[in-house]
């Protein structure tokens, strides 16, 4: 997570939206690197989707989804987003202690995976 120069609101590293922007994050997919340095790449899961462990519902009493970014049901959380589940434990995405995850841009040489359907990851 990233913090704007001017006011210090948290912002995403990777689409520079500020989190509370109701914007979802547009990178699909993290790669894990596994111990032998092989990559998966996995799809991100939206917020408020089937397999989203930390959707809570609202944000100061406004429909959105996530408490953290502001992203609303659907949309996926922003890079830093305390509320992300990990696409490969089930558990928080941030800090997650049990996979390695980079970002697309930090895996030289492999190719990231199509973009998924509107339904994929949700």
């Amino acid at each position: 997570m990233g913090h704007c120069a001017d006011c210090g609101t948290p912002v995403c590293v990777w689409c520079g939206e500020e989190f509370e922007a109701g914007v979802g994050c547009p990178e699909r997919a993290l790669a894990f690197v596994a111990p032998d340095e092989t990559v998966a790449w996995r799809e991100r899961i939206a917020c408020g989707g089937r397999r989203d462990s930390y959707a809570d519902g609202f944000k100061d009493g406004v429909p959105h989804c996530c408490s953290d970014c502001g992203v609303c049901k659907g949309e996926l959380h922003h890079l830093g987003c305390s509320r992300e589940t990990c696409p490969g434990c089930g558990g928080q995405l941030f800090g997650c202690p049990d996979c390695d995850w980079r970002r697309p841009d930090e895996i030289a040489d492999v190719d990231q995976p199509a973009a998924p359907s509107a339904e994929e990851g949700r």
